[in-house]
């Protein structure tokens, strides 16, 4: 029933704040990431819509020979839950929970990973800002295909996921640690380059005030 013109505005990211560390992983996650030859992340708030649970069942069901670690950033109203779930796993070996962390050290844990994960859940719908984050420090993601987020299967940046089912994670993580970490490298370029031409805040501002670049 609104009678004038509607604008949605998308989430986005500064790229000058997120971009690839450098460097030795934080002191914090480094004795589980040391032996491990695929690491796997996650930046956010542990609630229930960012389904971290199917994640974890995903990584519990690869086979050990594939030397995986899990790097959970964050905390939330689901995170005791996801711990216990971690335990009954039998991953706790190669789990971390790392607690909030301050928020300018957050792109060296992204960049400590080779895939982060950050899907937006189909009956509780968002954009979730932590994708564009992970793009801009270079790193390939695994997510849902929703309007919003469909250009990371079509651009290639990693896996555009249709169900949100531990099934559908385990094979996007087999099909991202089946990449050559030089392939991972080349993705995650274009990843930084995509967001920063479409998903900066700078170029959200430009578009709503209508100014041409």
């Amino acid at each position: 029933g609104v009678d004038r013109e509607v604008k949605v505005i998308p989430n986005a990211v500064t790229p000058e704040r997120f971009s690839p560390v450098d460097g030795p992983p934080p002191e914090s996650i480094a004795s589980v990431t040391a032996d491990a030859e695929f690491v796997i992340g996650f930046v956010g708030t542990m609630e229930e819509r960012h389904r971290v649970d199917v994640l974890v069942e995903a990584v519990a069901s690869l086979p050990d020979s594939m030397k995986t670690a899990l790097v959970l950033v964050g905390d939330g109203p689901q995170r005791a839950k996801l711990e216990a779930l971690v335990e009954n796993a039998g991953i706790d070996d190669r789990t971390v929970f790392t607690g909030l962390v301050d928020f300018e050290e957050v792109p060296r844990y992204i960049s400590a990973c080779d895939v982060l994960y950050g899907i937006s859940a189909f009956d509780k719908p968002s954009n979730p800002n932590k994708v564009y984050e992970y793009l801009a420090c270079e790193r390939p993601v695994i997510t849902t295909r929703t309007p919003e987020l469909g250009f990371v299967g079509s651009e290639e940046l990693g896996v555009a996921m249709e169900e949100i089912t531990v099934e559908s994670v385990r094979e996007a993580l087999v099909e991202l640690s089946e990449t050559t970490p030089e392939e991972r490298a080349t993705m995650g370029r274009r990843g930084r380059e995509y967001v920063s031409q479409h998903n900066s805040w700078a170029v959200v501002v430009d578009e709503l005030l209508g100014v041409e670049s």
